[in-house]
């Protein structure tokens, strides 16, 4: 008879899902209440990452992390890991309930940080630091346990993708270098992650918010949110710094890890007294900045499903290098997010009569390189000082769009429908800026056919 059998007494279903199920469990040899997942997933890539998460949490021990109890595989050859089992609700569900306090806020944040400084001193990243994976032990803010390590990793190997090219981590709170697919991850990364956990606390609203997984992840790359202070005025200077460091787009910019960000965090709470009704509800947000003028998204028609599969590193680094000095690409901001996805955005310097037309150019190169790929381009407001990171305003939008072109290729048998090869499609905006002869119209969407696709 297995382990599991001998030792584990099921006592009620919990949660279930494609690659496993969470039992409530009684572990016969102590009388404890033990959260039992066992795995039905039979790929290789999902178990090592099951055996991986068993090994990972055998070696940790802080009292902010789920406590490991025992791992093994049933009779038929099921993997299974049993964990302390811990009755409260996340934080995800708790700042959803109400605004929490300052002094719960810095609280809150040491305990993480600390917890992550436990794994970063033994060379784990966790890279899915998120509300929802951090549980308030019986409801209470000051005893917070961090859970689901399924996608930690040792720092000196980890990646943004799995073996088998799927994303890990969330989005909404991947950081830049994961949103890029690059080779390492490191302890900044969960810097990265904690830092919008502690913006939604202070602000009630997520650092980055969008409806598309890849527009999510756009917005690690391309855009800052305001500062905390900017859309809650009661959030003190010092963490206002502290937070803007930790979504820092390059990882040597923010606090070096879990341990760097705890003693800021304690260091804020001792100056500040940090009185407990001083409540961080939501304020009036500062009005946003000029939109980027151009933005050229170029995705496979996989961008239906979201993120993912990534990409993996060498073959995002061959991407990158058919691109660069490519003409019309040099005057450009590009960026290669995790999938494989294209963004080029055209602003800044460049003069508002000219953004149009360099947003064709841009889109022409990168159709010219991978004809392959569904191209859209979106314009917003032609203001000569917009910010890159601006860009934002055109993502959620630019997205929709290829994900509608994604489904008219699908549904209209790829390219033996009647869109011409090469079609790119524009928003109403960039198509009132070209000239009549320029725009082809298919079922009322404006697009441009490129000479000589």
């Amino acid at each position: 008879m297995s382990l599991i059998a001998d030792r584990f007494e099921p006592e009620a279903r919990v949660a279930s899902g494609g690659a496993g199920v969470v039992y409530r469990a009684r572990d016969r040899t102590t009388g404890a209440t033990v959260a039992l997942k066992l795995l039905r997933a039979v790929d290789p890539d999902s178990r090592t990452r099951f055996a991986r998460k068993a090994a990972i949490l055998a070696t940790l021990d802080h009292p902010a992390i789920v406590r490991y109890v025992a791992h093994g595989e049933t009779a038929t050859g099921e993997p299974w890991l049993a964990m302390t089992w811990i009755d409260g609700e996340t934080l995800a569900d708790r700042v959803q309930r109400a605004p929490l306090s300052l002094a719960e806020v810095l609280e809150i944040g040491q305990q993480v940080a600390r917890a992550l400084d436990h794994g970063h001193r033994r060379g784990v990243v966790h890279r899915d630091v998120k509300p929802s994976n951090l549980i308030l032990r019986d409801g209470q803010l000051t005893a917070v346990t961090l859970v689901d390590f399924g996608v930690a990793r040792a720092a000196s190997v980890a990646s943004s993708m799995t073996a088998t090219g799927t994303v890990v981590g969330s989005p909404g709170y991947l950081s830049p270098e994961q949103a890029r697919g690059a080779r390492q991850i490191g302890p900044s990364s969960d810097v990265f992650a904690l830092g919008c956990v502690l913006y939604e606390c202070l602000t009630g609203c997520a650092a980055f918010e969008g409806k598309h997984a890849l527009a999510l992840i756009a917005k690690a790359v391309v855009w800052d949110p305001p500062p905390p202070r900017a859309v809650v005025a009661a959030v003190p200077p010092a963490l206002d710094a502290l937070v803007v460091a930790m979504l820092a787009k390059q990882p040597a910019a923010r606090p070096a890890d879990g341990a760097a960000v705890a003693d800021r965090l304690a260091a804020i709470a001792r100056a500040l007294g940090a009185p407990a009704d001083a409540a961080t509800s939501p304020g009036v947000p500062r009005a946003a900045g000029p939109r980027a003028a151009g933005l050229v998204i170029a995705s496979s028609r996989r961008v239906i499903d979201g993120a993912g599969p990534a990409m993996p590193p060498d073959e995002l680094a061959a991407r990158r290098a058919r691109l660069d000095g490519r003409p019309g690409l040099d005057r450009v901001r590009l960026e290669l997010l995790l999938d494989g996805t294209v963004l080029a955005i055209v602003n800044g310097e460049t003069p508002p009569e000219q953004i149009v037309p360099r947003a064709l150019g841009c889109a022409a190169e990168i159709a010219a390189v991978f004809p392959e790929l569904l191209v859209t381009i979106k314009s917003g407001a032609l203001e000569r000082d917009g910010e890159a990171g601006d860009a934002a305003a055109l993502l959620e939008p630019g997205f929709a769009a290829l994900v509608k072109e994604a489904m008219a290729a699908v549904f209209a048998g790829g390219s033996a429908g009647p869109r011409p090869a090469g079609a790119i499609r524009l928003d109403e905006p960039t198509a009132s800026r070209m000239e009549r002869g320029e725009v082809t119209r298919i079922g009322g969407v404006p697009y441009w056919v490129r000479r000589g696709a």
